[in-house]
């Protein structure tokens, strides 16, 4: 009782779970509540539980364990979006929205990005080139994506700042210092499909990245692979889906696709939304990131690698899927940018 009455009285003080759990472990030693219990006791405190009568009090009862489950991934990741959590809690979005909103008095602020301002060319080229794109999708979904690669290059830093959180909605947006500038940045290249992760290779420090590290680090080590990652490469050439760069485009990196049996589909201009390392993987491994610091490169490596090895088949495969249904949102859309 004493500790249940030490939860309740600083859930009413304005501390947050953590904050609990370590005023917890100062006053009561190794007496003190595992953090699964601090959160089962915290979230009574919010739904308005009697700790003197241990009864509920009159009104609606939503699902205690779903709340305390919610909490603790917020607790934990206050960054975490919508869908984020109801995959994991296997529950509909509108069922998590409904939780976070009305009985956890919670609401996600964040910042607003828009890719780029598209001009009626840019729509009809994203529309044709989505056509081109999705023929190839579709062929390559009858060969279940064995035969379909993509992948970017991307900086990742040592410290990622949280751009927003589940608040209680009182409270003001949360605060974010930009000084990106400062902060120690490493090339990361990630070139993936529905099967697994087939090149994460990091850029050594004081390394240029250009066409020759392209073709000599990424394009020579994944056509290695070729037919371990589809038995039919040996007969047909595998299709490796980058963006528009410099260095995916340029005359030596163009020159070696062929003859080490790869092509290239097509890829609009200005068009993240239709990109799955965009509209995916590289969010998603931000987002896993977020609010860590890393003292050095190896532990961010580490962490990269580890939040690669999380992802399932499944969950490639319905982004490869999902890629499918963005290319057809955009063309029905007039090229506007994808929605959700």
């Amino acid at each position: 009782m004493k500790q249940r009455k030490f939860i309740f009285d600083q859930a009413q003080n304005g501390k947050n779970p953590k904050e609990i759990e370590n005023l917890l472990k100062e006053q009561f030693g190794k007496e003190a509540f595992h953090k699964t219990t601090i959160y089962k006791w915290f979230n009574y405190s919010k739904l308005g539980f009697d700790l003197e009568n241990e009864r509920e009090r009159p009104g609606p009862k939503p699902d205690e364990q779903l709340c305390i489950r919610i909490l603790q991934i917020i607790g934990e990741e206050p960054f975490s979006s919508l869908r984020s959590i109801a995959d994991e809690l296997n529950e509909e979005n509108s069922t998590i929205y409904r939780y976070l909103t009305k009985y956890l008095n919670r609401e996600y602020r964040s910042s607003k990005w828009i890719p780029h301002s598209l001009n009626d060319a840019l729509k009809a080229n994203r529309i044709e080139t989505l056509k081109e794109l999705l023929k190839i999708l579709n062929l390559s979904k009858h060969e279940s994506f064995k035969n379909l690669v993509t992948g970017d290059q991307k900086w990742f830093t040592l410290y990622y700042a949280n751009d927003g959180a589940w608040i209680e909605s009182d409270q003001n947006p949360p605060q974010m210092i930009d000084d990106q500038i400062s902060i120690k940045k490493v090339m990361v290249t990630i070139i993936w499909g529905v099967y697994g992760f087939y090149i994460v290779d990091f850029l050594p420090p004081n390394t240029s990245y250009d066409s020759t590290y392209f073709v000599n680090n990424i394009l020579i080590p994944l056509s290695e692979k070729r037919e371990q990652i589809w038995s039919g490469s040996k007969k047909k050439k595998m299709w490796i889906h980058l963006d528009n760069s410099r260095i995916h485009n340029s005359k030596l990196t163009s020159s070696n696709y062929d003859s080490l049996g790869f092509k290239r589909p097509p890829h609009p201009a200005y068009s993240p939304d239709v990109a799955p390392r965009d509209f995916y993987l590289f969010g998603f491994l931000e987002e896993k990131l977020k609010g860590r610091k890393f003292k050095d490169p190896d532990e961010l490596f580490e962490s990269i690698i580890e939040i690669l090895d999380s992802i399932s088949m499944e969950t490639l495969k319905s982004v490869f899927n999902h890629w499918i249904e963005r290319c057809n949102w955009v063309i029905n859309n007039g090229g506007e940018y994808f929605i959700k």
